[in-house]
């Protein structure tokens, strides 16, 4: 199950099933291999946003047109870095 929340109006939400072909943990896993830091449920629901609205943290989900395709970029910002995971 997919849950996406915009953080700036209108504040739409999106919940749907994924028919993605990884795990939301296989994300976890490989921002913790990246990390060496297990990530805990208080960190991955610790959504906010910083003095300039920026969100910082979770893990924030983006996506990169590539050729007319949208590729997911995920981002986490954990112990003042910032780390990628490209699925």
């Amino acid at each position: 199950m997919i849950f996406l929340h915009h953080l700036g109006k209108p504040y739409d939400i999106l919940i749907f099933d994924s028919n993605l072909d990884y795990s939301f943990q296989s994300i976890i896993d490989d921002f913790e291999l990246q990390s060496g830091i297990a990530l805990t449920n208080e960190f991955l629901l610790s959504s906010r946003l910083d003095s300039t609205n920026k969100q910082v943290g979770g893990i924030i989900i983006s996506f990169n047109e590539i050729d007319g395709i949208l590729q997911p970029l995920f981002t986490s910002f954990i112990d003042n870095k910032t780390y990628i995971v490209s699925k």
